[in-house]
């Protein structure tokens, strides 16, 4: 008997493997904490209505805090931002992104 081993198959799945991880800890991080959980729930709640202004006036918090929660969030791949002046920023939940999640963790948790 014959067994073919791939090296190339074995480190493509590793890539893919650490690629997940990291974006599950990405997601993670960015919910564990409670002002980014306030600022997501606003957000979802009407989408493209929300700025960071507006944000950080509904949240008590100061607009450069809102930033570095939004940075966040949005590297995580939680929130979508869209322009229609080119001027403001408005917000929305990636509802993709949020659905998938917990599959992720599965997938990723069979894997190891």
């Amino acid at each position: 008997v014959t067994i073919l081993y791939d090296l190339r198959w074995n480190e493509r799945f590793r890539s893919r493997q650490h690629d997940q991880r990291r974006q599950i800890l990405r997601i993670a991080n960015a919910l564990s904490d409670k002002n980014r959980l306030k600022i997501l729930q606003l957000i979802a709640a009407d989408d493209y209505k929300y700025n960071g202004k507006r944000v950080a006036a509904y949240t008590s918090l100061s607009t450069s805090v809102v930033s570095r929660h939004i940075k966040q969030l949005r590297e995580a791949g939680l929130i979508e931002e869209h322009s229609p002046d080119n001027r403001n920023v408005l917000y929305r939940l990636n509802y993709d992104t949020v659905a998938s999640f917990s599959d992720e963790i599965m997938v990723y948790i069979k894997e190891l």
